[in-house]
């Protein structure tokens, strides 16, 4: 084999490792969305969770826009998690579907979650909802969670 090929062969290698790596902090990055999501829903359902818990998931400057009502701070936060267990006697959410789009920026990454909400309201009556939430994400290498800093949800039929 001749120094051109052994060189060859070697850099060969480093292309296919720079390959690799790259692959691995995409699903490294893909998962820690996914648990971001699972642990904000996760929290929104559980009546005994904290509101510190919850707000620990977002920046320190956040937005969640709703059809009826706009998110800015921890006590607004708090007090639509207590009208959402208030109106509900018990609810899930199911996540239909989620697909994360970070091509576009580096330091943030847009998360798109079909979802909806199986529920039976405070007076009995049970009732769906379908919502499509579009999240952005800030990446925050070192802590557990990246950050929510946006939140919009539509409903749909």
């Amino acid at each position: 084999m001749s120094e051109e090929q052994i060189r060859g062969g070697h850099e060969q290698h480093r292309l296919l490792a720079e390959q690799f790596a790259a692959a691995v902090d995409a699903d490294v990055a893909a998962n820690r969305i996914r648990a971001l999501v699972h642990r904000y829903f996760s929290l929104i359902e559980d009546r005994s969770a904290s509101i510190l818990d919850l707000h620990e998931l977002f920046a320190d400057s956040f937005l969640l826009e709703f059809t009826m009502v706009t998110i800015t701070n921890v006590d607004e936060l708090a007090a639509w998690v207590s009208d959402m267990h208030q109106n509900f006697a018990a609810y899930t959410l199911v996540v239909l579907d989620l697909s994360i789009d970070d091509s576009a920026q580096k330091l943030a990454t847009t998360v798109t979650i079909d979802l909806e909400l199986h529920g039976i309201a405070a007076n009995g009556d049970r009732r769906e909802l379908s919502t499509r939430h579009v999240w952005t994400v800030e990446r925050t290498p070192g802590e557990q969670f990246d950050s929510i800093s946006a939140i919009t949800v539509e409903h749909r039929e």
